[in-house]
């Protein structure tokens, strides 16, 4: 049933899909077929006003309040032609305007997120995380003021140039460096020093063992020289006499020339290790001390600096070696081909220069940082100079477009509103609305109000606007204003078609007779009519009208038909199927007796394999006529159906199974697994009478009377003796 009034608004409203989540449908209308596929386009589908929840929903209790309803004067009607003409014109306009609007809003939703990105990015290079410091509208004024400058090219950085300047932006103040103080030995002179040495050879009367015996010779001129320091005559060796021909021999070996050259020797070969111990002992200042952006081109150069030390001192190594050799044979000269080291200045100086650079930082320290945080943001606006005056220009453009178009929308609106006021006549609505809410309601607290100047109403409690109102107040208020809306000139009602959806939820039955009569006096002209409601009291009030209509429908020109929905499976869901009314319907004016003779044949069926459908609905159907029969039954207990059954003094078992079979198949949405189907299929015939059976026992002359009543008489027939008897 809400279905079918949802496919109906989908009509009403051209969409193609409603409100419960319908989107597939068809209906026929004439010969043509509405499908969700043209329903917003086809012309075909007739004028129709629909009223159910989503009408009241969307109309009456909306937050701007209820739709206006306009009455147009036959004076007005021209009038009425121009503004129709003019709405168009501007809701046209108002279209291209959203359109221009959401491609402006686009644009500067790209033109924010490339400020956005790019701000973002620079504050990763300035190494700050607060977005007060920096953030896009400082990013827009540092391209706007390169662009100003036309000088953008100027400010471009490469990537190694912006870790250099990022890293000086991280750095803290450092204490200065004192420079290395290193005087490199001047090799070339010394090797020729040491070339000379090494070329001299000792003139003297030589013992042939001793000039061939370097090692030996060493020995005998240490052990002559002692003995001379001793003024010892005998050996210290051997305790023996040492023959004083043998004592001027080895002076005459190692005489005063030899000696001179050994002085030479020793000499130089203590200078060389004094050189080479200084160079050795100097201290290079460690990389840490230095600022991050000069640590990489220090160690560099500080490397190549120990290396050129390294080299020096491996040559000082060399002339030492060979000066100790000469020691050994100052008889023979002795070659020494290695060129020198390099042992100019130009390492040291790289490094006193990269000494310099970091005690200038540091006497400039906060000054320099300021200086790099520019650089880094101008290179950053620089490399991006290109596509944000891009976006910037189209932003600019629509802009431009958009704010025409929206000055045009002010004057076309203008236009519209005073034609309106002209139209618009709101208190005689009001009026009429309000009177007939008194009569329905029996009250007048709950009425509707204008205001001078607005289109819409308020909802007024007393003289305070209504926040809460009850159901049937809600509803009363939706029915009278679809209802009024009938008259609209945009409707005519002679040619068009109503729907009416449950207009009593929720009513008393004071107003749903109230509800009734209004529907009937202002529907009763509609070219086509649907009247859709699960209350049974109201379907007797509509019934009772319909059948009047098929009973004179030649004289009124028009017929009725009657419908009703029922619950089939179809692959184990439950689905609905719109079908002719059941005849019971017809024939009974209660609902209780309906449900009693629906019982009492399911409680006779015997062929189960074809009851699936009547079974699946049965658990409610018995729900419902228990809780009608024990209400009146036993008015003194309240609570749910479980407290009536089990107050019976009806056979326990059976009341278990009752309620078992109540509880457990009820209220379900969905056919459950196989061995569920076959349980209902098996016991819903017997529960069934169980039912019938509990009805029997509470009031046995109710039972038998409405046994009478749901079932036909028995035909008689004649027997063998001729006697009458029933069938």
């Amino acid at each position: 049933k809400t279905t079918l009034a949802d496919i109906l608004r989908m009509v009403e409203k051209r969409q193609s899909v409603g409100q419960d989540g319908v989107q597939d449908f068809s209906i026929a209308y004439g010969t043509k077929t509405i499908t969700p596929a043209n329903i917003a386009t086809d012309t075909s589908p007739p004028s129709i006003r629909v009223f159910n929840r989503a009408f009241v929903d969307n109309n009456v209790f909306s937050e701007s309040g209820a739709s206006p309803i306009f009455f147009i004067g036959e004076e007005n009607i021209e009038k009425q032609k121009e503004l129709e003409k003019q709405r168009k014109e501007l809701e046209k306009l108002k279209t291209d305007t959203d359109a221009k609007k959401k491609d402006k809003e686009q644009k500067e939703k790209e033109l924010d997120n490339f400020c956005t990105g790019n701000a973002t990015a620079t504050r990763g290079w300035l190494s700050i995380t607060n977005t007060q410091s920096y953030n896009k509208s400082h990013f827009k004024a540092d391209c706007e003021g390169l662009i100003s400058a036309g000088n953008a090219a100027q400010h471009a950085k490469t990537d190694d140039e912006l870790t250099a300047l990022k890293k000086t932006i991280a750095s803290t103040v450092q204490p200065e460096i004192i420079p290395v103080a290193l005087t490199l030995p001047e090799l070339t002179a010394l090797t020729g020093e040491v070339k000379t040495l090494l070329q001299k050879t000792v003139v003297s009367q030589t013992i042939e063992s001793l000039a061939k015996d370097t090692e030996t010779s060493e020995w005998v001129k240490q052990g002559l020289q002692l003995h001379k320091d001793h003024k010892s005559e005998n050996c210290k060796f051997c305790e023996q006499r040492i023959p004083a021909e043998r004592i001027k021999a080895l002076e005459g070996h190692f005489n005063d020339e030899f000696k001179a050259l050994d002085a030479a020797l020793t000499s130089k070969i203590a200078a060389i290790t004094q050189t080479t111990s200084a160079l050795g002992s100097v201290q290079m200042p460690a990389p840490e001390k230095f600022y991050d952006d000069l640590k990489t081109k220090y160690n560099v150069s500080c490397q190549k600096l120990n290396e050129q030390i390294s080299a020096c001192v491996d040559f000082l190594g060399q002339l030492k070696a060979a000066l100790e050799s000469k020691k050994g044979s100052p008889f023979s000269p002795i070659t020494f081909d290695t060129d020198p080291a390099d042992h100019s200045a130009a390492q040291l100086d790289a490094v006193n220069a990269i000494v310099a650079e970091h005690n200038n930082k540091t006497k400039n320290f906060t000054q320099g940082i300021e200086v790099a945080k520019k650089a880094i943001k101008s290179a950053l606006a620089a490399a991006a100079i290109a596509e944000y005056q891009g976006l910037k220009t189209a932003f600019d453009d629509l802009e431009r477009e958009h704010r025409g178009l929206a000055d045009k929308i002010t004057a076309d609106s203008a236009k519209v509103n005073a034609l309106e006021q002209e139209i618009i006549n709101h208190k005689k609505p009001a009026e009429d609305i309000n009177r007939d809410l008194e009569s329905y309601l029996g009250h007048s607290e709950i009425r509707f109000a204008t205001a001078d100047g607005e289109t819409g109403y308020t909802i007024m409690r007393g003289d305070k606007p209504a926040h809460a109102l009850s159901e049937g107040e809600k509803t009363a208020i939706a029915l009278l204003h679809f209802l009024k809306s009938l008259e609209d000139t945009k409707f005519d009602l002679a040619s068009g078609i109503v729907v009416i959806d449950d207009p009593v939820c929720s009513m008393d039955d004071t107003a749903m007779f109230h509800a009734f009569s209004y529907i009937k006096e202002r529907t009763n002209a509609a070219n086509q009519l649907f009247v859709l409601t699960h209350n049974f009291m109201f379907f007797r009030q509509v019934k009772n009208w319909f059948w009047y209509i098929n009973k004179h429908k030649k004289k009124l020109g028009k017929s009725a038909s009657f419908y009703q929905t029922v619950c089939v499976s179809e692959n184990g869901v439950r689905v609905s199927r719109l079908r002719q009314l059941d005849k019971l319907l017809h024939e009974y004016n209660s609902e209780y007796q309906y449900l009693f003779d629906l019982t009492y044949k399911a409680s006779e069926s015997t062929n189960a394999s074809t009851s699936l459908e009547l079974y699946y609905h049965m658990p409610n159907v018995a729900r419902r006529l228990l809780e009608n029969f024990l209400a009146f039954r036993m008015p003194n207990v309240s609570g749910e159906l479980h407290k009536k059954v089990e107050e019976s003094t009806f056979d326990t078992t059976k009341k278990t199974s009752i309620l078992r079979f109540l509880h457990t198949h009820s209220h379900e949405d969905q056919i459950g697994h196989g061995e569920h189907d076959s349980s209902i299929l098996a016991e819903a015939p017997q529960i069934m009478k169980h039912v019938l059976e509990l009805i029997e026992h509470e009031d046995k002359k109710h039972y038998d009377r409405m046994i009478a009543l749901v079932v036909p008489p028995v035909p008689a027939s004649i027997n063998q003796a001729g006697n009458v008897v029933n069938a």
